[in-house]
């Protein structure tokens, strides 16, 4: 096991267990596309997260573009919504 994502693994392990103490769990309470959102990464790599898997390939310069992109988007979609 990587030691990078020991950290994330045991993470998501206290998670569950928070969780199981609410009879719920992750996929009742987590939504991928809302935390895809508002961390810029693609929903494909919040789900590798969430599976504990970490990200593959994972290239920085594309994660600063998306981090740019989203918020711009984000604007876009609240003027064409104002707009109507």
């Amino acid at each position: 096991m990587s030691a990078s994502l020991t950290p994330l693994r045991e993470t998501l392990a206290r998670l569950d267990a928070h969780l199981a103490e609410q009879g719920l769990d992750r996929g009742e309470v987590l939504d991928v596309g809302e935390l895809s959102r508002r961390t810029a990464l693609a929903e494909g790599e919040v789900r590798a997260l969430l599976d504990g898997s970490g990200l593959v390939d994972f290239k920085v310069d594309d994660h600063i573009r998306g981090r740019v992109r989203a918020p711009y988007g984000a604007y876009l979609d609240e003027s064409e919504e104002g707009e109507r």
